[in-house]
């Protein structure tokens, strides 16, 4: 039998701060072989860097990848 795991996406625009909150709230709930995903929808304030920044301290920090504009 499988483990259960779960996938959670979480889409930011120009909010980065609300996105990290969820992040952390969803956070502890998270089990062996869950996935968090973090998808900005294009948005044109800081929002890449902050969560880039908040994420680097992460124990095993995601790979942030870009979409081609």
């Amino acid at each position: 039998m499988r483990a259960r795991s779960c996938r959670v996406i979480l889409v930011n625009w120009m909010n980065a701060p609300l996105t990290l909150r969820a992040a952390h709230s969803i956070a502890p709930q998270m089990g062996q072989g869950d996935h968090l995903v973090i998808v900005d929808n294009g948005s044109d304030d800081d929002s890449l860097t902050v969560l880039r920044e908040a994420w680097a301290s992460c124990a095993a920090p995601p790979i942030p990848r870009e979409c081609p504009s």
